[in-house]
Order: C-alpha cells, then structure tokens, then sequence
C-alpha cells in the first residue's frame, strides 16, 4: 500500500505528465498540419499552374488557327480579283533556317504547273518567286534575295524603279533621279508584270538616297511584316 505522501507523489506526477502530453501533442499536431497544409498546397498550385499552362496553350492554337484562316481567307479574295489567271495555293513547309528570309519551300510542283521565275504572294503581296520545281514541292527565293529582280513602280505617279534584293532586304534601284518621290510612297508592281495586283501596294520606300544620276530608293516590304503560312503562285 502506497502511503499518504506517495499518493500525492504519483497524483502530481501524473497530473503533469497529462498536461505534457496534450502540451506535445498540440505542438506536433500543429507543425504536421502545417506541413501537410504546405505539401498539399504544392499539388494545388501545381494544378493550378498545369490548368494556367494548358489554356495559354490552346489560346495560342486558337490564335494561329484564326491567323490562318484569316490569310486563306485573304488569299481567295485575291483570287476573285484575277479572274483572267489561274492562281496555285501552297503551304509553306519549310523556311531555311541559315537564311530565312531568303529561302523556303512550299507543298506544290510541276504536278500543279509551277515553273522557274513565276511569282509568288501571300495574303499581304509579292513575297518572292520560284527558283526551281520538283514533282511535288518547289524552292521559293523572297524579294530580299540576291537573285531576285522585277520591275516596280513608286508612288501615285508610278515612277519606274528595279526591285532587287540585296541579301538582307530590298532595294530599288535606277529610278531617274528628278523623280518626285517621298518617303512613304507606295511601291507597286509594274503594270507589264503578268502580276495584276496593281491595286495592292507590296511595300512603302522607307528612305532616298542618290547615287551616281539615280535614286537608290530602301524599301519596306508589307509580306514580311508577319508570318505567312499560305502563299500563292501566279501559273503563267
């Protein structure tokens, strides 16, 4: 038998071990809570990064779909503008990734009647023409290519200028040099060219400079301002 003061002892001793138990296991519960709190709140985040992700994802496949059909859209209208000449539409499959604004590919050949040197355009105007075909797909050199040349005409008073490109952009050269031409003048294709698109303007100058009698005129070109996914060539 435990005596009177034992009694107390053991009374006191449990008492305070009661309260050291419900003091410790309030301070665990507590920090657990907090970290289960802070791992779940990583899947949520996660989740809700991941949903954040997916949708910007499909804004921007929408957005480039509508782009799309957008340019075919564009391209048709050009197309019921020259009734008179039969019109090919083609991908673009491939930009050469050494020279892009020099060289692409596109998804059409001799099999649609695509020849050397027939122009090509986008929804925006000229961007090039055909350097060779093949059965199914032909190389395309843009107007900022070395080997690219045409005829063009400046401004409302259709000042006469060639269009070559120089490796970067394009320039106009041999235009007379009492031309009265501004910055800002459009340029359009000469009215010879077997491209009817005269109501279209393919470019603006950007600056004048005189060189040797002539005005050689920098030019802006609108086809380039923005990606193209659809072009069309002029089949002679």
């Amino acid at each position: 038998m435990l005596s009177l003061r034992n009694k107390k002892k053991l009374i006191i001793f449990l008492i305070f071990s009661f309260i050291f138990f419900i003091f410790f296991y309030l301070n665990i519960s507590s920090i657990y809570s907090k970290k289960f709190k802070s791992f779940f709140s990583i899947f949520q985040k996660s989740s809700e990064s991941f949903d954040i992700n997916d949708l910007d994802k499909k804004d921007s496949y929408t957005l480039d779909l509508e782009t799309k059909i957008l340019q075919l859209k564009k391209l048709l209208t050009i197309k019921d503008n020259l009734k008179t000449q039969k019109i090919t539409f083609s991908n673009v499959i491939f930009r050469h990734p050494s020279i892009l604004n020099n060289l692409f590919v596109i998804s059409s050949g001799k099999k649609e009647g695509i020849k050397k040197d027939q122009l090509v355009f986008s929804d925006k105007g000229l961007v090039g023409k055909v350097l060779k075909s093949y059965d199914d797909y032909s190389d395309i050199i843009t107007t900022s290519n070395l080997n690219f040349i045409i005829i063009v005409e400046i401004g409302d008073k259709r000042f006469k200028g060639i269009m070559k490109g120089n490796g970067v952009n394009s320039l106009i050269n041999y235009v007379d040099e009492n031309s009265e031409i501004l910055v800002g003048d459009k340029v359009f294709i000469n009215q010879e060219s077997t491209l009817r698109l005269l109501s279209q303007p393919i470019g603006e100058v950007t600056k004048i400079n005189q060189e040797s009698g002539f005005l050689k005129l920098e030019m802006k070109v609108y086809s380039f301002q923005s990606k193209f996914n659809f072009v069309g060539v002029l089949i002679e």
